[in-house]
């Protein structure tokens, strides 16, 4: 599904590269200031992006889910990366070390 992706965060360009590293195809990308705030008119003009550049939806983080409306119109879906953090195997190690010289004082 190509798709046009948007965000409004501190580092877009990290948001881009995710869906690059997933395997999404990017028909446009539109960055905004961080905690931007979606107007009717914003929105409209996400939607008139997304048609023009041949998308079958939009994309967004789940951050800027929550600043928009519930229901996109069905012949434009919006979907949304959902992102988790997972520490790796040596994290403990690292936490512990990083704080074992502050606990032995």
């Amino acid at each position: 599904m190509r798709l046009f992706a948007f965000c409004g965060i501190a580092g877009p360009d990290s948001f881009r590269s995710t869906l690059e590293a997933c395997g999404i195809t990017t028909t446009g990308f539109r960055a905004f200031a961080d905690h931007h705030f979606y107007t009717p008119d914003c929105i409209c003009s996400l939607l008139d992006n997304a048609r023009n550049s041949g998308a079958a939806g939009l994309v967004t983080t789940e951050k800027d889910m929550v600043k928009l409306p519930s229901v996109f119109p069905p012949d434009m879906p919006l979907v949304v990366l959902p992102v988790t953090l997972q520490f790796g195997d040596d994290f403990n190690g690292f936490l512990t070390d990083s704080l074992a010289p502050y606990l032995q004082q």
